[in-house]
């Protein structure tokens, strides 16, 4: 072969083909792969391993803390209750000296609570993650282990924390900013040349509005509770008692549970919509455009009926209106076990309808006669 080769004049290195090969294999003729995946690692610094874990962490930290702070219908409504209650037991006589500390106690009760999720991030961060990365200079698959087991654990405290932190500040914020505002609608209003401070002082008078913000504290709940307290009939006080106590508890547990109802429907739906087997579908199939009465029915997730539907309608194209077996009755058994001849014979079946399938309109089976002629 080789001096076939010679004589006709050929260079294998010369061919187009090799230097092809050669080009796109780096200078190496034979091509060879491996079957195991490749990876690719980069020789990096302890300093540059930490950068890369805490900046993953703080990713993972960072979709966590989005999912907390997620819009739910039960989260609006224990918003709502909570700011009805704040409003109903709200001293609205308060001074303004009263809503000065309030404020400066909130900024620094809030103060506590954010040195309290800062302390135990770096507790968590500098006594367990780091000391875990450190040990990946020396021993890797004990820092992946320990990283493993340690960051779940510090994520989940992080997440508490942070949790705790944006939900009290959310609270905190409204309440202070709601008393600094009353604050000032309070101040404006009390202005004699305000236009709505001289209505208000035309429908209740110059002395109450002067005296808006001193005296003894009024509420909204101690003002139906003295309402109801008033009443002079022991039976009717009880009632009305009873009523609104059962019935604000029963109105709060109500809209929990509707609150909590519409978010697992939500919820189901989302699964729904994002299920791997694709949306739920019914669909009709007609497998012969003749015979349009002969339908079938299938229902499923996407993924389910594409090949649920080719299964379909190759057993129909198979089967047809073929006859598969035929069922006997009646045969006396000495015509299995002694044969005996029998002279040729002719079946005629008559049927109530043209054509399959072989049911009527209304769901029956149609009828069928038969004619033997021997």
């Amino acid at each position: 072969m080789a001096d076939a080769i010679k004589k006709i004049g050929l260079v294998l290195r010369d061919l187009a083909s090799r230097k092809m090969r050669e080009s796109s294999t780096g200078g190496n003729i034979i091509r060879t792969w491996s079957a195991s995946a490749t990876t690719t690692s980069q020789d990096k610094g302890f300093l540059e391993s930490i950068w890369d874990g805490a900046t993953r962490f703080v990713g993972f930290l960072v979709s966590g803390v989005v999912q907390l702070i997620s819009f739910s219908w039960t989260k609006l409504w224990s918003w709502i209750v909570g700011g009805v209650q704040f409003i109903a037991n709200f001293n609205w006589n308060i001074s303004d000296e009263s809503i000065d500390k309030q404020i400066e106690g909130l900024w620094d009760a809030f103060g506590g609570l954010l040195g309290s999720a800062v302390g135990r991030a770096i507790g968590w961060i500098g006594c367990g993650l780091v000391p875990a990365a450190a040990i990946m200079t020396f021993n890797e698959a004990l820092a992946t282990h320990l990283l493993k087991e340690v960051g779940e654990q510090a994520l989940d405290e992080l997440l508490d924390a942070a949790s705790e932190v944006i939900q009290a500040g959310f609270r905190m914020g409204v309440q202070a900013s709601f008393l600094w505002l009353y604050k000032n609608v309070r101040a404006a209003l009390k202005n004699p040349a305000n236009p709505l401070g001289i209505a208000l002082r035309g429908f209740f008078g110059s002395e109450k509005i002067d005296k808006w913000g001193t005296g003894e504290s009024w509420t909204i709940a101690g003002a139906i509770e003295n309402a109801i307290e008033s009443i002079p009939n022991t039976f009717l006080r009880n009632f009305v008692e009873e009523a609104w106590e059962e019935g604000t508890e029963a109105c709060i547990e109500a809209g929990y549970a509707v609150a909590g109802g519409i978010d697992a429907w939500l919820a189901m739906q989302k699964v729904a919509n994002n299920s791997v087997l694709g949306v739920d579908r019914t669909i009709e199939i007609t497998p012969d455009r003749s015979v349009p009465d002969e339908r079938i029915v299938l229902s499923g997730p996407e993924a389910v009926m594409r090949p649920t539907v080719v299964n379909v309608l190759a057993t129909h194209q198979m089967l047809g209106n073929r006859d598969v077996g035929v069922l006997i009755n009646g045969t006396p058994v000495d015509d299995y076990v002694r044969p005996n001849s029998q002279e040729r014979y002719l079946i005629i079946e008559f049927k109530e309808k043209q054509q399959p399938p072989w049911v009527m309109p209304d769901g029956k089976r149609a009828r069928k006669r038969q004619v033997t002629i021997p």
